[in-house]
């Protein structure tokens, strides 16, 4: 459950839930400690089965037959003992990563979804976010501040109405916290509090506002916006998520590049400060 996960592994399984494809695992790692591993992860709601290798060995052909008949099952897979399984039961084959693969997981959900006869999604802009965001100094609109294994935080991209409006990302294509794995769900609180604590002493707000929705984006981000106290009551309360807009639209004055920076300074160097061990307690 700590390895690293397979690129777009996350979004791919999303997706499969979202359409109420049944999906399964197959591997050859021995059954009980495949099971353990997928709900370490989280991921016990998006499988109908992990199936794994049974006590003395087996066939990842034999656990394709637990699945479907051949011309229903499509076996996503990274090695050339998934390739030869596919061809053995006679199903269809998706290679993902070196010659002749699909980039990574999410890359796949194109061909599935031609299979399955739906419209493939656009691209995640989150996750495509994500990949483009590098920690620069000073910190610039739209840049991350900071970043974890599993976290990704940054600021509202311009032009933004209050300085410290940031954003934090799961690195995982996930919707909600429903979603996290054991790890996330233990490091979302602690990590939480010290964002608003750092943005309370940076910015002199009153407090800060989060929202999470993934509706327009299903992959989780969390605003953080601080509620100033020079925030007019008009513009208090879920009035202030609109102001970004308005900023785009050229009905606010957008605040500037410097004290964007001057407070991402300040809240990067309060999580930085936080010894490694300490971060997410």
């Amino acid at each position: 459950a700590d390895a690293r996960e397979v690129p777009g592994a996350s979004r791919l399984l999303a997706w499969l839930r979202q359409h109420r494809v049944p999906a399964y695992v197959n591997s050859a790692t021995p059954a009980d400690a495949l099971a353990d591993a997928v709900a370490a992860r989280g991921w016990t709601d998006f499988f109908q089965d992990a199936l794994g290798a049974p006590a003395g060995g087996g066939d990842k052909v034999d656990n394709l037959r637990k699945m479907a008949p051949p011309a229903d099952v499509v076996h996503v897979g990274d090695g050339e003992n998934d390739r030869d399984a596919a061809a053995r039961y006679g199903c269809r084959f998706v290679k993902v990563g070196g010659a002749g693969g699909v980039a990574d997981m999410a890359a796949a959900i194109p061909v599935l979804a031609r299979f399955l006869g739906v419209t493939p999604p656009p691209p995640c802009r989150i996750c495509d976010k994500n990949a483009a965001l590098t920690r620069t100094s000073p910190v610039r609109p739209g840049k991350a501040v900071w970043e974890s294994k599993r976290w990704l935080l940054c600021h509202a991209s311009a032009p933004a109405p209050i300085a410290g409006w940031l954003m934090l990302h799961t690195r995982r294509h996930i919707v909600g916290p429903a979603d996290f794995d054991d790890q996330e769900a233990a490091e979302f609180g602690p990590l939480l509090r010290k964002i608003c604590g750092a943005l309370l002493r940076a910015t002199g707000a009153k407090r800060v506002y989060q929202c999470a929705m993934s509706e327009t984006s299903p992959h989780f981000h969390l605003h953080l916006v601080p509620r100033g106290p020079t925030v007019d009551r008009a513009d208090a309360g879920f009035e202030l998520f609109k102001l970004q807009a308005k900023a785009k639209a050229g009905e606010v004055c957008p605040v500037t590049d410097a004290s964007i920076a001057a407070v991402c300074a300040t809240v990067k160097g309060e999580l930085e400060a936080v010894p490694d061990e300490d971060k997410f307690r």
